[in-house]
């Protein structure tokens, strides 16, 4: 689950337009930015009934959120339950309507399959 979080992530700071000036694109590679991801230990506890069942998912979130600030997100910030929120502003005229699109994906992996 958490290669699904990553992988979208990625493909979020991969694609930047250039009509998009707010945008800084990343220096790295989307190859390089999901391997440092997946090293990230976002390993969850069957025993807790916290959310998030660890504090170490807040590596990743407070990670990924600092990346987002990096590339010129905004409204950029992580939810006391290690949920990263952030805006990206189009780059069409202020009158299109288009709609919004969301990425959703869990940061944890499963304790019944270590890292």
């Amino acid at each position: 689950m958490k290669s699904v979080a990553v992988i979208m992530f990625v493909l979020l700071l991969s694609v930047s337009s250039p009509a998009q000036s707010n945008i800084k694109p990343p220096k790295e590679t989307a190859l390089a930015r999901f391997l440092r991801y997946a090293q990230i230990d976002t390993q969850s506890k069957d025993d807790q009934q916290t959310v998030p069942s660890s504090r170490k998912q807040f590596n990743l979130a407070n990670l990924l959120a600092r990346e987002l600030n990096e590339i010129g997100a905004d409204n950029v910030r992580v939810s006391e339950f290690a949920i990263v929120y952030a805006t990206v502003r189009g780059n069409l005229d202020d009158n299109s309507r288009v709609p919004v699109l969301g990425l959703l994906a869990h940061l944890d992996t499963s304790p019944a399959v270590s890292a």
